[in-house]
């Protein structure tokens, strides 16, 4: 059976956040490409991946001058799936010491890395809008979660049946690449089925992604049978 799915996990992706004005913040974001560069698997053609919104870097610490902060405590909000017990270990080394700007989106980019780890495909921690005068600083992570799924079923496989091998793919939910990547395999394990993808659109909403599903068929089998009595008796 040929495999040919696109895997969430490899997917470089990102989602729009909305901040508010603020004396020492990132650059807001805006709309943008972020599906890239996406890995392939030994042998298949190129994929061209769907546009999502994403985030800004900050500008480069050269650029906003040599400024810090006494950090005195910091805070995470927004995570739901990881508790924060889980997460202050991969920022406390920077409590109780001046920090950069740079140093804090680095704090957030760890918090980004090890939800990605834990398969949340879409997950981002960042440093929103904030006055930073008594030393708390605060860190938002955005987890991402699917506002709805659409399957673009192509194949013989009947649209309830596509539906259940993605049972586990819930509307609300966070994205994890796991449970879709799962789905995918199962999909492409069906008999009429060639190929199936996974593509991410911006979602209605601030922190959502819409799912389509892509199934496409597989080439019908065709044959002959030829008879020849020739020298019977």
């Amino acid at each position: 059976m040929k495999i040919n799915s696109l895997p969430l996990s490899t997917l470089a992706s990102a989602i729009l956040l909305a901040t508010h004005g603020g004396a020492w913040a990132q650059t807001p974001p805006d709309a943008g490409q972020v599906l890239r560069d996406l890995r392939q698997a030994p042998g298949l053609p190129p994929q061209q991946a769907a546009p999502l919104q994403r985030i800004e870097e900050s500008p480069d610490l050269s650029q906003q001058g040599q400024a810090k902060v006494l950090v005195k405590s910091i805070a995470i909000t927004g995570n739901q799936e990881i508790p924060t017990a889980e997460l202050q270990p991969l920022v406390a080394s920077l409590v109780g010491a001046e920090q950069s700007l740079s140093q804090l989106n680095a704090a957030a980019r760890r918090i980004t890395a090890y939800y990605r780890s834990k398969g949340f495909a879409v997950a981002r921690a960042f440093l929103p809008a904030q006055d930073i005068t008594d030393g708390a600083v605060t860190l938002r992570v955005i987890e991402g979660r699917i506002s709805s799924h659409k399957i673009n079923n192509q194949s013989l496989l009947s649209d309830e049946r596509a539906q259940a091998y993605l049972g586990q793919v819930k509307d609300g939910d966070v994205i994890k690449s796991d449970q879709i990547d799962r789905g995918l395999l199962l999909l492409q394990d069906t008999p009429g089925v060639s190929t199936s993808r996974a593509t991410l659109q911006p979602g209605a909403s601030v922190g959502t992604s819409e799912l389509l599903i892509e199934v496409n068929p597989a080439k019908p089998y065709s044959g002959s049978v030829v008879a020849d009595n020739y020298g019977r008796r």
